[in-house]
């Protein structure tokens, strides 16, 4: 079952890569509570981890920080699918 999407993205101000997941409106029906929350998969460097069987990602869900409305009219992006 496909349940969303994600894109590779680096954050500015660390440089540091890291994936933004869009959920299916399909897979949000089913599990409403996470509507409106941003999932991120952020990549876990080797140096950084506690152990050889750390995980080398860190699932990360935060609330989504609301819109201005310049961002709102200038957001054109497509998922594309």
């Amino acid at each position: 079952m496909r349940i969303g999407s994600g894109w590779t993205r680096t954050q500015k101000e660390t440089n540091k890569q890291f994936i933004s997941v869009a959920l299916d409106e399909a897979f949000l029906k089913l599990v409403p509570q996470l509507q409106g929350c941003n999932l991120v998969l952020s990549y876990i460097d080797p140096q950084e981890r506690k152990s050889d069987k750390a995980p080398g990602w860190s699932v990360n869900l935060s609330e989504r920080k609301p819109q201005t409305q310049e961002a709102a009219e200038t957001a054109t992006e497509e998922i594309p699918y």
